[in-house]
């Protein structure tokens, strides 16, 4: 099963995974099963370090390994809708896409890839589940209105790309007024509990100003000089 480097191939991997009997399976096990010799040990490590990160495979107790589909986890794109809740797409095709609650995405937001767990299954109505897990982030900037009030700012953002307000620090509005468009840099993207906080990079003007929702769209896309 091992290739010239002494490494097994990521579909070989998988496959032993999906057809263990025994569930998850330790590195050691993967390794002796694909027999892989003890001087190519650490790049299996490597190999199931990238998979994980890929969410092709997940570690759960014990430091075991299985394909995600055999403990009721599903890796995919979220995608969120204007009720606030979202749907997670299979990553690698097949199955029905997860439902999500908006109580249950955690700090997800809208084109992020994830893991979600499915909670419970209903015949004839898509799997419904929670997010345990972040992947990668499609956006660190966000575009929106600005609001100040007597004790705090944050920002609304615009369309769905982030269901929750953004809270801006006192000192990182820059010159950011009450109801101006602005971009926002995301440093930190709160959980359940807590709304994300984020830093202005750049006032765009009024939200009422002539031209302020082209500046907004063309922000939105990443399409700014």
């Amino acid at each position: 099963m091992s290739g010239e480097d002494g490494l097994p191939s990521h579909t070989d991997i998988l496959r032993v995974l999906r057809e263990s009997r025994r569930g998850a399976l330790k590195s050691k096990e993967l390794a002796s099963q694909l027999g892989v010799e003890t001087s190519a040990y650490a790049g299996l490590k490597d190999v199931l370090a990238v998979l994980e990160r890929d969410g092709r495979i997940y570690r759960v107790k014990g430091g075991r390994y299985a394909v995600s589909e055999k403990v009721d986890l599903v890796v995919g794109r979220l995608s969120l809708i204007r009720s606030g809740d979202g749907f997670v797409a299979h990553e690698h095709g097949g199955g029905q896409d997860v439902y999500v609650p908006f109580g249950d995405l955690a700090s997800a937001m809208d084109g992020d890839q994830v893991v979600a767990r499915i909670e419970r299954r209903t015949r004839g109505r898509n799997p419904v589940g929670r997010i345990i897990e972040v992947l990668e982030r499609a956006h660190t900037r966000i575009v929106g209105t600005y609001r100040r009030t007597k004790h705090l700012g944050y920002v609304v953002p615009r369309g769905r790309v982030m269901p929750r307000d953004v809270l801006i620090p006192q000192g990182d509005e820059q010159e950011a007024q009450d109801r101006d468009v602005v971009v926002v840099h995301v440093v930190s993207f709160g959980d359940r509990k807590l709304n994300p906080v984020g830093e202005v990079e750049e006032g765009l003007g009024p939200i009422t100003a002539p031209g302020v929702d082209i500046l907004a769209l063309v922000h939105s896309y990443g399409l700014a000089p």
